[in-house]
């Protein structure tokens, strides 16, 4: 909205619609604890968004085993308490992968 301000199309910003200046938060990720990585292949659900408070213990996500429909999803918990800074993106994941990054603040 401020390009369209700016160029005289708008006057202003209409209701509701966010300015995009939230406060800024400085976070660390001081050891590998922080990170979530897959212990197998499969399909990536997270269960927070980014942004979102984690707390230590809580399910972060789960991978599924589509080729094998019977079997449970492996159930994956934070190890340490702070924010969600980054989550993995496509849903298809390998071992090893990072999936979730939680991040304390500093």
């Amino acid at each position: 909205w401020n390009v369209l301000a700016h160029l005289g199309v708008t006057e202003s910003r209409p209701d509701g619609v966010p300015t995009g200046r939230d406060e800024t938060r400085y976070l660390e990720v001081p050891d590998r604890t922080y990170y979530t990585l897959s212990p197998c292949a499969g399909i990536w659900e997270p269960a927070f968004e980014l942004g979102d408070r984690v707390d230590a213990g809580a399910v972060v996500g789960r991978i599924h085993h589509p080729e094998e429909p019977a079997r449970e999803p492996v159930t994956l918990r934070a190890r340490r308490d702070g924010v969600l800074m980054a989550e993995r993106v496509p849903a298809l994941t390998a071992a090893g992968d990072t999936l979730a990054v939680v991040a304390r603040a500093r």
